[in-house]
């Protein structure tokens, strides 16, 4: 003979002469014994609460945007960096090439 146990305490259930239904002698809870369908399953005990957990959150957009925020200090660092020196040779060579004109014209000029 199969044993069952009451779904509610979980204490032995006595069969004696009638499985079907029976009562349980601690909690006094009415438990069906009888074999159930093909296809039934006997209600489950109640799972304890947990809470859902939190959603995930997403930090990208506001790395994005402080990125954004930083970015013309990363532009004026390279161009003082970079820009100052190359714009001095730039204008170096530009007043090399002016002056060496003007020299040529004035020679031109003085024959």
């Amino acid at each position: 003979m199969p044993s069952h146990a009451c779904r509610q305490c979980g204490a032995p259930l006595e069969l004696g002469t009638n499985p079907g239904v029976v009562v349980c002698r601690y909690c006094k809870t009415t438990n069906d014994t009888r074999v159930p369908a093909q296809g039934f399953a006997p209600p489950q005990p109640p799972q304890p609460f947990a809470p859902p957990s939190p959603p995930p959150t997403w930090s990208a957009p506001q790395q994005q945007q402080s990125a954004r925020k930083g970015g013309w200090l990363v532009w004026l660092f390279w161009f003082a960096i970079l820009g100052v020196p190359l714009l001095g040779a730039l204008l170096g060579v530009l007043g090399s090439v002016i002056g060496t004109i003007v020299a040529i014209a004035v020679a031109v000029m003085a024959h």
